[in-house]
């Protein structure tokens, strides 16, 4: 009965219709509540997915604010190295054989794990802003090995070594390039900071779009925070629009794609409805509806190669992406972390 429930699930899901609650399996306890989902970013930016959810299959949602606790039944994470850990702490269900075919047929295998325990939900590329007023378009980087070069020495605005994002950047390096130039990359980037120049990845835009400093290296969807956050301080607004572009550092083999990554809780019950209604969200999320919705409103990009990014994601323009396997990412984090502490890349440690 559960087999061909499921089957008759993904067949309604795959065409696009309203997806029906599932009827409770023989035996199973019902829902008690609504099912949760976690969002770190502002659920705000979130909840225009989940309400969308909720009117197609009529099954609530409780969207929490919760960053790497784990404690919903569907768990979202934003970065690969989170992604990681939490399989480690076994936090992320080992899903099931049938769902898992079904998403593989979704998300490419360079965005999901390999043992079927989560799926790339959203895509964040890191690259370089330069404030075009001051860098001559001929001085633009191409690739990301450039942000090394001398030439940006006191101009450049980095965030810390700790944190997780350049972590999965120099990890990234290693196993793209090799270890002899990613210890040159680290230290050469360590060098080109300006005093004072180590910000988060909003401070560096607003940094760089007043001219404190030439370059940055920032997670692109801040820029559409930042634009939700302050919409009435209009002559912010023209700065980054006057002053701001985005570099794409896609010479060489492209740009590096990081992962948010979703997964259902070990906390479930498998064959409880609950269960059953936490796949359908993330089979909704993975859907060529949910990506849309997700692109334009967390401002990340699909995983889905047949959904195109939301239109504030287009303005940004074009680039290349590099056809790279996160996985490969998780032999690297110990040197990438070596690296950055020996190449004096300040900490928040």
């Amino acid at each position: 009965m559960m087999k061909r429930l499921f089957t008759l699930l993904l067949a309604c899901w795959a065409g696009m219709v309203a997806v029906p609650a599932l009827a409770v399996a023989d035996g199973a306890a019902p829902a008690k509540g609504p099912i949760s989902i976690n969002w770190y970013h502002d659920q705000e930016y979130f909840q225009p997915v989940i309400d969308a959810f909720t009117a197609q299959t009529g099954i609530p949602v409780r969207v929490t604010s919760d960053y790497d606790i784990f404690t919903t039944d569907v768990i979202t994470v934003s970065d690969y190295k989170g992604l990681l850990e939490a399989k480690h702490f076994t936090h992320l269900d080992k899903l099931e054989p049938a769902f898992v075919a079904e998403m593989n047929k979704i998300v490419p295998a360079k965005w999901r794990d390999v043992d079927g325990r989560w799926f790339g939900m959203a895509l964040r590329f890191r690259t370089a802003i330069v404030n075009k007023n001051k860098v001559p378009r001929s001085e633009y980087p191409k690739s990301i090995l450039d942000l090394a070069d001398p030439k940006w020495k006191g101009r450049m605005t980095q965030r810390a070594s700790s944190n997780v994002y350049n972590r999965s950047t120099l990890a990234y390096i290693i196993a793209r390039y090799g270890e002899d130039k990613a210890r040159a990359w680290a230290k050469g980037v360590a060098a080109n900071v300006a005093k004072g120049g180590y910000l988060n990845d909003v401070k560096e835009a607003l940094a760089v779009s007043e001219g404190k400093y030439d370059i940055g290296f920032m997670n692109t969807y801040y820029l559409g925070y930042l634009r939700d956050w302050y919409p009435e301080d209009k002559a912010m607004q023209e700065r980054l629009d006057k002053n701001l572009e985005v570099v794409w550092l896609d010479a060489d083999h492209g740009l590096f794609a990081n992962v948010t990554g979703i997964s259902l809780s070990t906390n479930l019950t498998n064959g409880t409805e609950r269960y059953r209604q936490a796949e359908q969200l993330v089979a909704f999320i993975l859907s060529a509806k949910g990506q849309a919705l997700m692109s334009k409103h967390v401002h990340k990009y699909p995983v889905r190669s047949d959904v195109e990014p939301a239109a504030d994601l287009r303005k940004l323009g074009t680039f290349k992406v590099d056809d790279f396997n996160v996985n490969d990412l998780r032999y690297h984090y110990d040197l990438a972390d070596r690296i950055m502490a020996e190449s004096g890349w300040e900490s928040e440690w």
